[in-house]
Formats: C-alpha cells, structure tokens, sequence
C-alpha cells in the first residue's frame, strides 16, 4: 500500500492582487520522484516556502506524512530552496560539521552524504574553491544530514553547465534508489521528463495537469486527416475509443489519441462511419509544443 508523504488542499497566498498560489491541491506518494514543473514565476518556489513553513498561505493546508507540520515533521525533510548558502573560508566538512550541529545529527554521516554526492576528496577544500555544481552537490549533502525520509529541490540545476546538469540529475536518481521520496521544482521540461515519476505542471499559481510522467509528458501521437466533408469527418473521429481531441487546421483535423493507435484500425473506423478519408498521415506532438499548449490554454 502507497504511503501519502505530502498532501497539499486548497492551498492559496496572494500578493496583493497577485494570485501566488491558487487553489493549489495534490498529493506525493512515498518514494516517488515529484516534479513541480512551470515557468519562472508559476508559484513553485511560493508553494515549497509554504510547505517548509518559511511563507504563510492564505488559506488551505498541508499535511506532511498524514500530520500537520510541526518541527519533528520537518526533521524528516531536507530542502534547497534559492540558491545554496555556506560560509565561504571553511571547508565542505566544517560547512557540514556547522549544519549538522544545528540539525542535532551525528558527524558520522558527514563522511556518507559527502561520499553520496562524489565530494569526500574535497571533503578539506574550501567552499569558495567549488565551483557552481560543486556547491549545489555540497547542499543537497547537507540537506540529507539526519537521515531525510524527503529531499526538496528547488530548480537543482538552474546556472549549470551541461557536465554539471548531467552529475546531479545522477545524484538525484541514486538518492531516489535509495527510498527518499523527492520533490523537485523546475521550469525545464527536459529536466522533469528524465528524472520524475510524478509531475504536476502549474502556471499562474494554479494546477493545470498533473499525474504520472509517463502519462503527462509523453509524446502524444497525432492522425492528420481530411475528407470530403470535413463535418461528418469530426463527428466520426470524435467516436473512437481513444480520441482525446481534434482540432480543424485549414482543410485537415488533427485528432490527437491517448493511447497507441494503428492508422490503418482509425482508417477502418473512418470508413465504418461512412467516412471515406483523402489524406491520413501520423504525426507526433513534441513535448515543448505540449507544454506551451497547456500554458497558453491555462
């Protein structure tokens, strides 16, 4: 039985007449892979503030592991949230001594965590040596001091370079091996599809889509089509099974499916309805032309 690590209700934070958060409700399953994808400014990094209690909301509520959120609930949650903050003159272990001091943890799982995220060699260098991904891979060590049961990530691997993109996407996917549920905001379609399970996409503060990756985020298939009477042909279309929308593009419907389908089976189905094609092509929709579809509907 799946265990509900986070459930978020009608959760809501304005600005003034800025809707920050709207309505927002989901929920995390444990050990999954969760991505809150959507633009710069779509209330992912308001949400996360929320449920790390950083930011008030408005209205609605959260529940992490089945209970409101309290301190011993946030000893289960490691969180990055904006940009990694160390001291710059001492080193990744005295950064990390300093961090779990104030987590009340063990320094015995310094030498873990640093082993984790492929820093123990530089375990004496400063932090001012690091560069950029060095110092994101330093805070998600420190961020699973104290044997976090969730890691949250905000934009994990925003101002890297594609070498440094590529080592934490690894270190998140072995972090992930390991049970740790993860909950990952991002505005990179890319990023979403290769390392969650689970997305919710939002824009302007609202849920918009949401449900596994797989489903979400896959290359839909698309049948472009034209007949002669381009009436009878949508309503014949509009009847199969898995038809999940058409749309009229000059003299052609572009029918788009849910599922995996033969042109040969729809062109069948067609000429059933008494509909009898002149053009029928397969398409794939890609997933960038996806995601600004549903921004622009929302």
């Amino acid at each position: 039985m799946e265990q509900t690590v986070l459930e978020i209700q009608n959760l809501c934070k304005n600005y003034g007449s800025i809707k920050a958060v709207n309505n927002l409700s989901l929920k995390v399953e444990a050990g999954t892979v969760y991505g809150i994808l959507g633009p710069n400014g779509s209330g992912k990094t308001t949400t996360l503030g929320i449920l790390m209690d950083i930011i008030n909301p408005d209205s609605g509520n959260f529940l992490w592991f089945g209970q409101p959120s309290t301190k011993f609930q946030r000893k289960k949650i490691g969180a990055i949230i904006e940009e990694p903050v160390f001291y710059p003159y001492l080193s990744a272990i005295r950064n990390l001594k300093i961090i779990a001091d104030i987590k009340n943890c063990n320094y015995s799982e310094i030498e873990r965590v640093l082993k984790l995220v492929g820093l123990y060699p530089r375990r004496f260098s400063k932090f001012r040596t690091f560069s950029l991904g060095m110092k994101q891979r330093l805070a998600i060590a420190g961020a699973l001091l104290g044997d976090a049961e969730v890691l949250i990530l905000d934009e994990p691997t925003n101002g890297l370079d594609p070498k440094g993109i590529a080592e934490i996407r690894q270190i998140i996917m072995e972090i992930a091996g390991k049970g740790i549920t993860i909950i990952i905001a991002s505005h990179i379609l890319d990023e979403v599809q290769k390392i969650c399970t689970d997305v919710a996409v939002l824009n302007n503060g609202r849920k918009i889509d949401s449900g596994k990756v797989s489903e979400v985020l896959s290359e839909t298939l698309l049948i472009e089509v034209a007949a002669p009477e381009m009436k009878k042909l949508k309503a014949a279309a509009g009847k199969y099974k898995s038809v999940r929308n058409t749309k009229q593009e000059a003299d052609k419907l572009i029918v788009e499916f849910s599922e995996q389908v033969q042109a040969d089976d729809f062109n069948r189905f067609l000429f059933s309805e008494g509909v009898t094609v002149s053009h029928l092509s397969m398409q794939k929709k890609s997933l960038e032309k996806y995601f600004l579809e549903v921004l622009k509907g929302s």
